[in-house]
């Protein structure tokens, strides 16, 4: 592979690493296949692993190195990306106290036309400068920096992230399949502020604070969509996509089969139904018929063109993973940004976690790319037969372009998954490294021209060591 050298492991470098409890790199075997990932906030006993298999003879990229060690400071962007920041410490603290008085506020009272009006004002001003600006495509979304050593609550650091990233993906999804510039607005303010009180109903809620959770007490912090729902469906000037959208936002997969989707569909219709009635008797008319509206909606065929439940979706992940909680540290944009590509499989449409990645992951990352030459993938090959089972293809990304998650891949062998249920209940795909079949073959795909192939897995170090293993030997 192309510039690759060999990892002299001196003691300065040394040091850098423990000092800075990271992998600072990708690093390579010498077919150029990645085999350990860059990585912040690592523990002794992985760096410690990184200095025994180096050992063996590791490779990386020159320049990497070198951003790493302060010999050069700023890295070059991926073509099509630059190094300008599209938001400002004014917006964000700005933004930032609007959030936290309206939060506080919903601790003791019911959302009002005034908290409306004054959220749908400052989102849709972001909107504005941000989609005015002529780096609007290719700047990055610095709102994580921005973020860091502010003092805001994490419920109002998690939403703003929400609603950002949100608006981005939206926004240049739009603009990258060649939609008109002008994205329409009430589509995106609506859109944002779904993302702002998706999480409203938690302050409601008696929320465990603990890492391991009972069947039971997961299941009841499922039901937080639809209590958000509860405390804004009175107000009349919030627009009914806000109420439809918080209630579905973690709907966001097709799939009639095994997903991560929840609330259950059926306890959602049968509450719905029963408070609707309930209203109605109260004399609550206009609550009841909006109740009645969200049931119709959610019984009507799926439309592939509505996109705002995979987009929130998305957004609440990432928001999610790059935020501090009480039993983990946040994880970095990058490492956030493939976990949900290796859970992509059972909780999200392939085009919106395609989008998410080609449009948004890189500049929220600060221009570093997750998939790019010599990164090992596993793509799902699709079939017109709905009976037929899922093929799945280990490959080598041979050459990337500016859509990283449709690079040119030459195809290594097949291999077969099962779906697991982990025990936070959510499905992902267990990949089985004994059933890997090498093609000797090794076919190359475009998968910016193939459109039957899509990435929906990368084996790492840590979470697939056999898997990773099993397929770079």
């Amino acid at each position: 592979m192309a510039d690759l050298q060999l990892f002299d492991l001196n003691e300065d470098i040394r040091q850098r690493i423990l000092d800075s409890k990271s992998i600072p790199v990708d690093f390579y075997n010498k077919q150029g296949q990645v085999i350990i990932y860059k990585k912040a906030d690592v523990p002794e006993h992985e760096i410690q692993k990184l200095f025994q298999i180096s050992k063996r003879g590791i490779y990386y990229h020159e320049a990497d190195l070198k951003l790493f060690t302060g010999e050069i400071t700023e890295p070059e962007p991926p073509e099509g990306f630059s190094n300008v920041k599209l938001f400002t410490e004014q917006i964000t603290d700005g933004f930032g106290n609007d959030i936290t008085s309206i939060f506080n506020d919903l601790k003791n009272t019911s959302i009002s036309s005034i908290h409306a009006k004054k959220t749908r004002e400052r989102v849709t001003g972001i909107f504005d400068e941000f989609q005015s600006n002529p780096d609007v495509m290719a700047g990055l979304l610095n709102i994580i920096n921005l973020l860091k050593g502010k003092d805001f609550d994490v419920n109002v650091q998690a939403a703003m992230k929400r609603a950002i990233v949100a608006m981005s993906i939206k926004t240049r999804g739009m603009m990258g399949v060649g939609k008109a510039r002008q994205v329409q607005l009430s589509n995106i303010s609506n859109l944002m502020m779904t993302a702002l009180f998706t999480h409203i109903g938690i302050s409601k809620m008696e929320i465990p604070t603990t890492q391991g959770l009972t069947a039971k007490e997961r299941e009841y912090i499922s039901q937080y969509p639809f209590v958000s729902y509860l405390m804004l469906v009175h107000e009349p000037t919030i627009d009914p996509n806000v109420k439809y959208n918080i209630l579905r936002h973690r709907r966001p997969s097709p799939s009639e089969g095994e997903s991560n989707n929840y609330p259950d569909l059926k306890w959602m219709l049968t509450r719905l139904k029963n408070m609707s009635n309930k209203y109605k008797e109260q004399g609550r008319i206009e609550i009841a018929k909006d109740m009645v509206a969200q049931i119709k909606r959610f019984l009507a065929p799926y439309d592939p063109s509505d996109d705002d439940a995979p987009i929130l979706s998305l957004a609440t992940e990432f928001a999610s993973l790059t935020t501090d909680t009480k039993w983990r540290k946040a994880f970095s944009p990058v490492e956030a940004t493939r976990i949900m590509l290796n859970e992509s499989l059972y909780s999200y449409h392939v085009r919106s976690i395609r989008e998410f990645i080609d449009y948004v992951a890189i500049s929220l990352s600060e221009n570093q790319k997750l998939i790019h030459e010599g990164t090992m993938v596993i793509a799902q090959v699709t079939s017109n037969e709905k009976a037929s089972e899922p093929i799945y293809e280990i490959a080598q990304v041979v050459e990337e372009h500016r859509l990283q998650s449709r690079p040119i891949i030459k195809r290594l062998g097949t291999i077969t998954a099962k779906p697991k249920r982990r025990n936070d209940n959510k499905i992902i795909p267990e990949f089985i490294p004994a059933s890997f079949k090498k093609d000797r073959r090794a076919a190359v795909y475009n998968l910016n021209q193939d459109h039957t192939r899509y990435i929906v897995f990368l084996p790492d170090n840590d979470s697939t060591p056999e898997l990773l293993e099993t397929i770079t030997t």
